[in-house]
């Protein structure tokens, strides 16, 4: 009960301590002691072979030895062996047994006056109440056993039982209690100076801090106490720290990071034949592919749990894997057979009295009631589930499960509650948020909460009707903005200060080489997949790769946490309608903001002086007519293979900009979009003014993440000092293919007969991006980049080509020295791992030696630029991962955070000769007329739509401006 591998030891030698003792024989028959003595030592082999059937044998020797010191009168023997006993009595879960040997020893020992004695016996009394969940009873006998060794200076032990009493505390929900306790473990466990025990501390201290909603603490003492496991040598204590770690992510949001973490714990638990540990890892592995919405997979994950459970009789994790299973089955709506699986872990809980088993239960049989339609059902048993939650400081669940009561008070049309539920829910969603360091769980946090956000928008809309004029409207959009971007806008706010200033160099430097361990790993998986006679290795290279990449974030958070800056950095807040008003929108401008819904989706039209907003169609309705269009987009017209179904664009326009009609002629549209319509080139859409013109033609189009984050993009950069120096950087037309006329002809032979450089991890991602045939060279891009730096003096130009074109020119501080960065280039997007996303400069250098030529979104986020403005001249250059609440997550916002505050990019893979054009007029408009990037984009899509070569839609409509458009 509580007890880790790493203190199993420890705590054998607890009960058995004093063994070697010799009390003077008080009188008796030397053959019934030698008999007792020779049972003594049977038993004590027998209990050390760790085997149950070893324990019960163990129990009959121990009957005979106590029958002998009994008869013999010598108490301090019996009281040692009914310490033993009790012991063996509570290794096969015998609890009512041990707690009677517990307290027969208790009184021979207090009559003998043996402090060390009476601290053993409370020990044994305290885990038969554990065992028996009396933790009142349990908390009190471990402070008299710590009470006791402390007298006596056993500070070892006393940090044994000290991590018993935390979990105690835990078990009784008194999570605050708990910390305390664990950090005084922790504190004597690193004067006593055993790493291993330190680190088993760590985890103590972990478990408590997650218990008690300080989650990024529970993060952090779980990655220190794996990085210890690890130096030890350890690994299947390794193992268990891992699987925390997954469950911690999981319970956060952060699915893929849970997936990550809970497969490379089942590795080694498989290894080590860890039943135990591995029940625990299918569970988080369960739980996120569930998040991940692969409800299939999940349930079969969770069926091996379960089946793990039953084969070893293991009843602590079988009510948790029984809810999964529940959980999994309502999920698929397979409502009737989930009940069974909970009504049994609702059985296990009322026996072990576990209140946490118990409002999970709760809080699934309400989703089952609530799909089944059994909605009074539902609600008494949500009701109880919250009211649970609250006592046992899961604001998590309360969330999930206050969002479920308002769901339902939504749809009885009892607004005022849903409301009530919703804000409730929200205040949940902050706190725990605030309290997490790295923005990258922020992000995923709030992105597992979005459901809560859109449901809160839908009733404050629904109250808006019922009640206009009382600023429901207003409110709904400002709760849609709090949905929108918040990982972003925390990297922006710390991309303006100096982080690594005044951090303790020692983390620098283990933040460097976590960076070189993940390049590393990079390098591995490329050469695993790149090396015939490594197959079947590929699976180990990848999960290496991912678990680099955790241990490379954790090492940036622990920069981040020990940053004075960083720490005095406040949180931007989501901005208010008022000051979208005010500091975002002027007379020309006006913000167009779309949130999808289940049954509804609402958009806001905001100007300078109103608030306008309009009921759309369902998420699925929209991002259907999303998905229709966009094959009309994004093929060229001789690759069409047959003329698009008419009206694809008419029916999308319709639905995303019909209630506009006659409300934003001649503006400026600031659109921040929702779901798929990120993919979405709204310049191509038709105006709503019934002139079947495309939008761009009267209006300019920028596009943000969401409103807050063109706020603070514009007030950073304004601060941010005197702008760059010098004009414009290009890098261009970069060496990709070994047979490439600019290599060397020695060269070019010599690499003739090795494996193209596009293999591994990159050959996915092109594969993902379309470019399986591998990449062509770009000669557009040479004329791009002529064309655009005549239009520049000489020494206000940097012209990177052919194998200039590289990552270190990208990498150069210099390149801060330059107003605009152009890259024109293949760009790709990796789905299954976004930060390889990326744009691929040079592979080879000048002697043709291979170059790591691909720049990612993860490098992007440590280059330092002062540019007004990136321009991403290549395909699929503005997408990334598509991060509810974050818009997409890719190389754009990656440039943001890197110190621009504009950034032009594609929608899809453009067509390389149509993208000069578009550019040479691009810059013509931006360097020669002077105006501002929004209009110089414009102006050159129009130059594009009115040559009917070039008219189609695929030609221009692919690039947008992202960010601030002054």
């Amino acid at each position: 009960m509580g007890v880790p591998l790493a203190l199993a030891g420890a705590l054998l030698l607890l009960t058995q301590a004093g063994a070697g003792e010799s009390p003077a024989p008080a009188s008796g028959d030397a053959r019934v002691r030698a008999e007792a003595e020779r049972a003594l030592s049977d038993a004590s082999a027998l209990l050390g072979s760790g085997k149950p059937e070893s324990k019960r044998e163990a129990l009959a020797r121990l009957d005979v030895a106590l029958r002998g010191w009994r008869a013999l009168g010598e108490q301090a023997n019996e009281a040692e062996t009914l310490l033993r006993r009790g012991a063996a009595y509570g290794d096969l879960r015998r609890y009512p047994d041990e707690l009677e040997d517990g307290q027969a020893a208790l009184r021979i020992v207090q009559r003998l006056g043996d402090p060390r004695a009476q601290a053993r016996a409370f020990y044994l009394i305290a885990q038969a109440r554990i065992g028996q969940y009396d933790f009142d009873g349990s908390i009190e006998a471990f402070e008299r056993a710590v009470e006791l060794r402390r007298a006596v200076g056993d500070r070892s032990e006393e940090a044994d039982l000290l991590y018993e009493l935390s979990y105690a505390h835990r078990s009784r929900g008194d999570y605050g209690r708990a910390v305390e306790i664990a950090r005084l473990e922790l504190e004597l466990r690193r004067r006593l100076g055993n790493r291993s025990l330190e680190a088993w501390a760590l985890m103590s201290l972990g478990a408590a801090c997650i218990s008690a909603g300080a989650h990024q603490e529970a993060i952090d003492t779980h990655r220190e106490a794996l990085a210890m496991f690890r130096e030890l040598g350890d690994r299947e204590s390794e193992g268990l720290a891992m699987q925390r770690l997954g469950a911690f992510y999981q319970g956060l949001g952060d699915s893929r990071a849970a997936l990550t973490a809970s497969e490379e714990a089942l590795a080694i638990f498989r290894v080590h034949k860890n039943a135990d540990g591995e029940i625990t890892a299918y569970i988080v592995a369960g739980a996120a592919h569930l998040a991940l919405g692969d409800a299939e997979k999940g349930l079969e994950v969770y069926l091996q749990a379960l089946r793990l459970c039953r084969e070893t009789g293991e009843r602590s994790r079988l009510g948790a894997a029984l809810i999964h299973v529940g959980n999994a089955l309502s999920r698929l709506k397979r409502y009737e057979e989930a009940l069974p699986y909970l009504e049994e872990a609702m059985g296990i809980a009322t026996e072990t009295k576990n209140i946490w088993t118990e409002a999970e239960v709760l809080a699934a049989l309400g989703a089952v009631h609530l799909g089944s339609g059994r909605i009074d059902e539902a609600r008494v048993s949500l009701r109880r589930a919250a009211e649970m939650s609250r006592a046992t400081n899961s604001r998590i669940r309360e969330t999930k499960v206050l969002n479920q009561l308002a769901r339902i008070a939504r749809d009885q049309g009892d607004l005022a509650d849903a409301r009530a539920q919703l804000e409730a829910a929200v205040r949940n969603i902050e706190a725990d948020r605030a309290r997490l360091a790295s923005p990258g769980l922020r992000a995923a946090f709030v992105s597992a909460a979005q459901q809560t956000y859109e449901l809160y928008v839908d009733v404050l809309m629904a109250l808006a009707a019922r009640e206009a004029g009382a600023g429901h409207r207003e409110r709904a959009l400002e709760a849609a903005e709090l949905a929108r971007a918040r990982g972003l806008l925390d990297q922006l706010a710390e991309a303006g200060i100096e982080i690594r200033e005044g951090v303790e160099p020692g983390l620098l430097q283990e933040e460097r080489r976590a960076q070189e361990r993940l390049a590393a790993a990079l390098d591995r998986q490329l050469r695993v997949t790149r090396d015939p006679g490594a197959k079947g290795q590929e699976e180990a290279a990848a999960r290496a790769v991912r678990s680099q990449t955790l241990e490379w974030e954790a090492a940036r958070e622990k920069v981040r946490a020990s940053s004075p800056r960083f720490s005095a950095l406040r949180e931007p807040p989501p901005i208010t309608v008022d000051e979208i008003r005010a500091d975002v929108l002027d007379d020309d401008t006006v913000l167009l903001e779309y949130a999808l819904g289940e049954a509804r989706s609402f958009l806001w039209l905001v100007s300078c002086d109103a608030v306008q907003s309009f009921e759309l169609p369902s998420r699925a309705a929209v991002e259907a007519a999303a998905r229709a269009a966009r094959p009309r987009l994004t093929e060229p017209p001789r690759r069409r293979a047959s003329a698009p179904p008419a009206g694809d664009l008419d029916t999308l326009g319709r639905m995303l900009l019909g209630p506009l009609a006659g409300r934003i002629e001649g503006k400026r549209l600031l659109i921040v979009a929702d779901g798929a319509l990120h993919y979405v080139p709204f310049a191509a859409l038709p105006d709503p003014d019934g002139s079947g013109q495309p939008l761009v033609v009267g209006h300019e189009i920028v596009a943000a993440p969401s409103a807050s984050v063109v706020s603070l993009l514009r007030r950073d950069h304004a601060g941010s000092g005197p702008p760059a120096s010098k004009t414009l950087a290009v890098l261009a037309d970069p060496v990709f293919e070994r047979d490439d006329e600019r290599l060397p002809t020695s060269t070019r032979a010599a690499l003739a007969t090795g494996r193209p450089v596009a293999e591994g991890a990159l050959a996915q991602a092109l594969r993902s991006a379309g470019m399986e045939r591998g990449l062509a060279r770009l000669p557009f891009t040479r004329r791009e980049a002529k064309a655009i730096l005549a239009l520049v003096p000489p020494d206000q130009r940097k012209a990177a080509l052919d194998f200039e074109a590289s990552r270190a020119t990208a990498a150069d501080p210099t390149l801060a020295d330059y107003r605009f960065v152009h890259f024109a280039t293949h760009g790709f997007l990796n789905s299954a791992q976004p930060a390889l996303s990326g744009i691929i400069l040079s592979l080879y250098d000048r002697e043709g030696a291979e170059a790591r030529g691909f720049l990612t979104a993860a490098d992007v986020f440590s280059l330092h630029l002062k540019a007004d403005m990136v321009v991403l001249s290549g395909c699929h250059t503005a997408l990334g991962e598509e991060m509810r609440g974050e818009g997409l997550v890719g190389l754009s916002r990656g440039f943001m955070y890197a110190g621009t505050p504009r950034v032009v990019a594609s929608l899809w893979r453009v067509d390389d000769a149509a993208t000069a054009e578009l550019m040479k007029a691009f810059y013509r408009g931006l360097l020669n007329h002077r105006l501002p990037a929004a209009a110089a984009l414009r102006q050159a899509q129009l130059q594009m739509w009115r040559r009917p070569r070039l008219r189609d839609p695929f030609y221009w409509a692919g690039f947008q401006l992202q960010g601030e458009w002054r």
